[in-house]
Formats: C-alpha cells, sequence, structure tokens
C-alpha cells in the first residue's frame, strides 16, 4: 500500500502560519507571517535527498494567515488576510527557477473573510476557500488565472466550519477539508469543478483534532496531514467517486501544531509550527511508496548483491514502543513490529527476558511486550506475501538459563517455521550471500542468536551471531557484526565517533565483521524517548552526505 512517512522535522526559520505548494522541477514555495503578525515572508526551497535547501526569507507583503499554492507551469496564486480589517487579497507571482525569486503582481481584493485558502491546477483553475468573519460558515470562490489576475466567480457558501483547507488536481477534482465549528472534529469532502461552481459530495468526519491540511494528487491520491492534542499525524486516501476511501488508518510522525502539506509528482513535503513555541517554523519531506514491499519492488537492484553490499533500515531495542508512567523511561520507538515492518524496517534489536511466567522483550530494567506478540506481529506480516528479508537478532538475555533459552527456541520455531531461512548447506556465510538466496521463493526471517546458547543447541533456522561485545568465538559465528555504540548522551560526540567508526570500518579487519551498525543512539540513565528524538531528527541529514561505500569497500549496512 502506497504510504508516506515523514519522520521528525528540521527547523528552517521562525514566523507563524506556514503554508507550502509544490511547483515545476521539484521546487517549494513557502509563505508565512511574521510573528506579530504584520508582515508576509516568502522562502523557495530546492528537495536535496532528505532534506531541503531553503532561500532565504524575503519579505512581500503586510497580513495574515497567508496561503499559496502552484502549478506545473510555475504560476503562483497567494492569498491573505489584512492586517486590520476582515478583507481578502490574492496576488499572482511567476516562480524563477533560476534565481530561487518570485515576481508578484499588485494584491487585489477579492471578498472579506478569514483565514483563506487557495488551490491552483495547470488549466489556470483557482479554487478558493475562507471562513467568514465571525459566523463560522464557510465559503468558497473558482476563479481563472489569466496572465495576472484572477477571475473570481461569486462567493458560495458551503458548509459550516473552521479553517478551510483545499486542495486541487487538473481533472478538476477538488477535496476540502476544515475543523466543526463546535468541536474538535476533522472533516472531509469531495467535489467537482463545474465552470463556477463545485459540485459537492457529503462532508464526512475522517479524524479529531485541531486543523488539517490536504494534497492531491494526480492519480487521485489524498494525503492529509493534522493536528490534535500537539501530536502531528497524516492520513493517505484515493478518490473514490465523491468520497475519499481511506486506505489506513492515521499514522504519528512529530510532535507540532497548524500543519500544512504539498505534492506533486510522488514526492511529499510538509511544514508546521512547534507544538511549545508557536514562532518556531519546522519542514520534513516524503515521498508516496510501498515501504512494506521495498525489497522486492527493487530486485532488479537488489537481488545480486550480497548481504554485506546492501543497507537495511534497522531499530534499536525494537519493542520497547509501549506507553505508560514505567515503559515510557525505556521506550525507544513509536511503531509496533508490524508497523515497523509496513514501513521497512528489515532488522530488529530483540532483547528477551524471562518474568517466571512467560518471554517478554526489556530494555533495561523497563519490560516491553511479550515476545510472543513480537512474533505475531512478525507472523501477521509474513502472511501477507512480501518477498522480503527480516532479521531479528536476539541478545542481552535475561534470566536466562540453557533450558529458557531452549523453550525459546521451541516458540520461535512454532510461530515462524515456515519463513526460517534453511539452505541445504549452512557452511557459507550468511554475509557472503546474495539477497536471491533467502528471497527466491519467497519471504524469509533469518533468527539469529547470540551467546554460546545457539551453537550448543542447534536449531535449523536459528543462527550464531556475534557483535563487537559478546563473548562468543568468532570462528564459530555465522553472522558478526561490528555494533559498538558511543556511550554518550551527546549528539555531537556521538556523531564524531559513529561517523568515525564507520570510516575506519573494513570487512577485512581483526577481529574480522561481516557487516557494520551505525549505532545512532544516545544513551541517558533514563527518559530514553527524548534522547531517541534527538538522534533520530538528524538522521536523514546525515545519511544523504555520507561517502558509500568507504575507502575500504563496506556499508553501513544496519
Amino acid at each position: 500500500m502506497q504510504n508516506v512517512n515523514f519522520g521528525l522535522a528540521l527547523q528552517y526559520d521562525t514566523g507563524a502560519h506556514p503554508s507550502l505548494a509544490a511547483g515545476p522541477g521539484g521546487l517549494l514555495v513557502e509563505v508565512h507571517s511574521s510573528g506579530n503578525m504584520q508582515t508576509l515572508w516568502y522562502h523557495v526551497g530546492t528537495p536535496k535527498d532528505a532534506t531541503v535547501e531553503w532561500s532565504g526569507g524575503r519579505e512581500y507583503d503586510s497580513g495574515q494567515y497567508p496561503a499559496v499554492a502552484a502549478n506545473n507551469k510555475g504560476q503562483l496564486v497567494e492569498v491573505h488576510k489584512s492586517q486590520t480589517f476582515d478583507k481578502l487579497w490574492y496576488h499572482v507571482g511567476t516562480l524563477n527557477h533560476e534565481e530561487k525569486r518570485i515576481a508578484w503582481s499588485q494584491s487585489c481584493q477579492y471578498d472579506s473573510g478569514t483565514k483563506p485558502h487557495v488551490a491552483l491546477n495547470d488549466h489556470g483553475v483557482v479554487v478558493e476557500v475562507h471562513e467568514s468573519g465571525d459566523l463560522r460558515t464557510l465559503w468558497y470562490h473558482v476563479g481563472t488565472l489569466s496572465e495576472n489576475k484572477i477571475k473570481f466567480g461569486g462567493s458560495v457558501k458551503y458548509d459550516n466550519g473552521l479553517s478551510p483547507r483545499v486542495a486541487l488536481n487538473t481533472s478538476g477534482v477538488v477535496v476540502e477539508v476544515h475543523r466543526s465549528e463546535g468541536y474538535n472534529t476533522l472533516w472531509c469532502r469531495v467535489g467537482q469543478v463545474n465552470s463556477t461552481k463545485i459540485d459537492w459530495g457529503s462532508s464526512v468526519q475522517f479524524a479529531s483534532g485541531k486543523i488539517a491540511s490536504v494534497a492531491l494528487g494526480e492519480d487521485g491520491t489524498v494525503l492529509v496531514v493534522f493536528s490534535d492534542g500537539g501530536k502531528l499525524y497524516s492520513r493517505v486516501g484515493g478518490i473514490n467517486g465523491k468520497t475519499v476511501q481511506w486506505l489506513a488508518e492515521k499514522s504519528y510522525f512529530d510532535d507540532g501544531d497548524l500543519p500544512a502539506v504539498t505534492c506533486r509528482d510522488g514526492f511529499v513535503a510538509q511544514v508546521h509550527t512547534s507544538e511549545t513555541d508557536k514562532m518556531r517554523l519546522f519542514y520534513s519531506t516524503s515521498f508516496f511508496a510501498d515501504r512494506a514491499r521495498w525489497m522486492q519492488d527493487h530486485a532488479s537492484l537488489l537481488q545480486k548483491r550480497s548481504l554485506r553490499d546492501i543497507i537495511l533500515p534497522a531499530s534499536h531495542d525494537s519493542a520497547m514502543y509501549q506507553h505508560g508512567t514505567f515503559q515510557t523511561l525505556g521506550k525507544t520507538q513509536d511503531l509496533s513490529i508490524y508497523e515497523q515492518l509496513s514501513y521497512g524496517i528489515r532488522y530488529f534489536d530483540l532483547r528477551p527476558g524471562w518474568d517466571g511466567d512467560d518471554f517478554f522483550i526489556y530494555h533495561g530494567p523497563i519490560k516491553g511486550p511479550k515476545l510472543s506478540t513480537v512474533l505475531d506481529d512478525t507472523r501477521r506480516y509474513m502472511q501477507e506475501g512480501y518477498k522480503e528479508l527480516i532479521l531479528l537478532k536476539f541478545s542481552h538475555y535475561n534470566d536466562f538459563t540453557a533450558a529458557r533459552y531452549s523453550k525459546m527456541a521451541d516458540c520461535l520455531i512454532d510461530k515462524l517455521r515456515q519463513w526460517l531461512f534453511t539452505p541445504a548447506t549452512s557452511t557459507k556465510r550468511l554475509s557472503d550471500r546474495p539477497l536471491s538466496d533467502f528471497t527466491a521463493n519467497g519471504g524469509r526471517i533469518l533468527v539469529l542468536c547470540d551467546a554460546a546458547y545457539p551453537a550448543d543447541d542447534i536449531r535449523p533456522g536459528i543462527w550464531i551471531y556475534k557483535d563487537g561485545y559478546s563473548g562468543e568465538d568468532s570462528n564459530r559465528n555465522i553472522l558478526s557484526v561490528y555494533d559498538k555504540y558511543s556511550n554518550t548522551t551527546d549528539y555531537e560526540k556521538m556523531k564524531k565517533d559513529q561517523l568515525d567508526q564507520y570510516a575506519k570500518f573494513s570487512s577485512n579487519g581483526n577481529p574480522k565483521y561481516d557487516l557494520f551498525l551505525l549505532s545512532w543512539t544516545l544513551t541517558p540513565p533514563t527518559a530514553v524517548w527524548l534522547s531517541a528524538r534527538t538522534a533520530n531528527r538528524l538522521l536523514g541529514t546525515e545519511m544523504a552526505s555520507l561517502t558509500m561505500p568507504n575507502r575500504q569497500g563496506a556499508y553501513p549496512n544496519l
């Protein structure tokens, strides 16, 4: 299923009420008001890998609540409210690609109201929506862009509510979202432009929250982002007649407020304010993709590559995603194992313990979910039929004995038997095998167990693992991973240490390791989640600029 994964955002400016549009060539146009809500500013952004290179902010007018739309021709329409009265104004703009500047026309008043929003397609059709000044009613205009002017049709009331947002594609399909006037519920409706009118479907609630923004693809894909209680969520659907058929539940991706989203040709971007300091502006990017099957979809590039020449998204203390008074102290993830698999994670760091009655996953003194829950999540994903390779690594056993390990191994085999990797010959190191060895006949799971237990209790489908801290004899292991964390709460120290380790790493060193794990983790004594977010927020930027392979021909495999 096509979805997006924004991740944690980066700050790009200060201001209020940001809006965002995607123009031709991947360029982004962002507008916002100043902190005192008196002046209006814009940026032009150029996407680069996982980030955006923003031009400096440029003032273009005075006013409040700006919104911007763009089309593939480089035409722009901006709308805003005046500073002191409920008067609505528009600008027409032309984007200069080379100079990353916008030539704006003179502003023109077109109506009265507040909190306007606008959409524009390649045929020059303009759809504008706004809120009445005091009656909490919603109105729209349909107009036509011609040179530096817009010929608007009359203002038409279409609903009651607050903070409307609108999107439009070249087929004239319109999607509008707003908040109800009396409750924190978010509503969506689909329409079709018909001359200067819109033929609307019914308004349908799709979430609870404070404010939403919407983007619409040419293929009818709908993406909403919205805030609820200081948290940001995304949800993807598709046009089905005069309704949206939602393809998944909401997905949390960051903290913040007042989001705005845009998309073009599969690329998506969003901006928002901080949830605590409304004057800080943040952005993140993503793209539509079916991350649940990325190996399968890129088989022609990956099948002949050995495991040591592939980079796998990995998670640390993978099952520590539960909330609660004590669980939060050990929390490192915000997605379940099934959700992580669906979003593309392929290597899982699992630390099993025994509580006297059952096996569970733990992190330090904090108890996580039952092992059976983790395995059921893995089964659920594998039963969907993907041709992916999954690595489940078990280490840091808590209160284990040989008998308890044997019982855990029985559980692993019972739950995962049909997907375990059990080749006819097992002497070849796992890292030397091409991906096709694992996935030629369907999805496979590599169960990797650390310490002496798997060597003393040999089971087909359970492989011996060694990392930089285990005492297992390196001559007996079948997969060895260089995994050395930096043991600091200082981000810059961790970054330097991990990048230095990667730059020096060689799979032919002494001792020899098959794979390199970039341990992008900060290690406070408690409250791990806040530190994890600090490291995660900047990981994409660093990975995008990392030299791969390094001088020794090695990759940051995990």
